[in-house]
């Protein structure tokens, strides 16, 4: 069997390899510390849950066939946990069958590597799962910030596909439209335009129509009432997204709640324009 060099691309990435054959084992262990990985053994599923619990590992390889509990049953008390939600796992498995497969994709499974191993395909594998686990980390933190962001500036975004007409919406939409303790049905434009003031939605219907037939952008200010009966003002900006055949398939749109600053606006007014004890009109008015 020939081994991989050592790799750079993931320095020492800590890996448990759980496989109640000795030797099985002992080769992947090998071939994997070949290529660069610091690499943790168990012999059953017990001891992979134990040693689960007080240390932590970058990915897991773990066999299908074992005594007392199987690969499929540990997997799923992995993803059960909330320290291995998310850890990749790949299944060692000598079945090669699509019910295996399957099975283990059900339970949680990252991936599959088919027995007898081979270390140069194992290694590999490992590294791609790796890089994986690692964008998908990245783009859970991205969509992380933009919701605390959207959160500090009162701000949701939402989307509307065509031509079915679905409608898809952040959780600081919901936010802006109904408050944080009241659901809101943002299925479609027609169930977020009821909770707009009456007089406002003919305009952002119109808007709405132009940008999803015609592919016109918008901005918009107007009044939102929510169901606890707080009127907010909201400034909304929305563009077509078109496919490569030039034809409008989804519009997607930022709505931001602007009643502090409306407010604060309208309160300079009222003190630049009005005596602030009498309420009279002064010299500037």
């Amino acid at each position: 069997m020939s081994f991989p060099a050592h790799s750079p691309a993931v320095p020492r990435a800590r890996l448990l390899v759980v496989d109640d054959d000795p030797v099985l084992r002992a080769v992947a262990i090998k071939s994997l510390e070949h290529g660069g990985f610091a690499v943790t053994g168990a012999e059953s599923g017990e001891q992979a849950l134990h040693l689960l619990d007080t240390n932590t590992f970058d990915l897991l390889l773990l066999d299908v066939l074992m005594p007392d509990l199987d690969g499929f049953e540990v997997c799923r008390r992995i993803r059960a946990s909330a320290h291995g939600a998310r850890v990749p796992v790949l299944m060692l498995t000598g079945l090669n069958d699509t019910a295996s497969v399957e099975k283990s994709y059900e339970v949680g499974a990252t991936d599959f590597i088919t027995k007898p191993i081979n270390g140069t395909l194992l290694a590999h594998r490992v590294r791609y799962a790796l890089r994986a686990a690692a964008a998908a980390d990245q783009v859970l933190r991205s969509r992380n910030r933009l919701e605390r962001a959207q959160h500090i500036a009162n701000m949701g975004g939402w989307e509307l596909t065509l031509p079915e007409r679905r409608m898809s919406c952040s959780p600081e939409l919901i936010r802006v439209f109904a408050a944080a303790d009241i659901e809101l049905d943002c299925s479609s434009p027609e169930s977020m335009l009821q909770r707009v003031h009456a007089d406002d939605r003919p305009v952002l219907a119109d808007a709405r129509g132009a940008a999803a037939t015609e592919g016109k952008g918008y901005q918009l200010t107007y009044r939102v009432e929510r169901r606890n009966g707080s009127p907010r003002t909201v400034f909304e900006q929305a563009v077509a997204v078109r496919d490569n055949t030039d034809r409008v398939v989804a519009v997607e749109g930022i709505t931001q709640d602007i009643t502090d600053r409306v407010e604060a606006e309208k309160r300079m007014q009222q003190l630049a324009h009005f005596d602030e004890v009498t309420g009279l009109p002064n010299r500037q008015f």
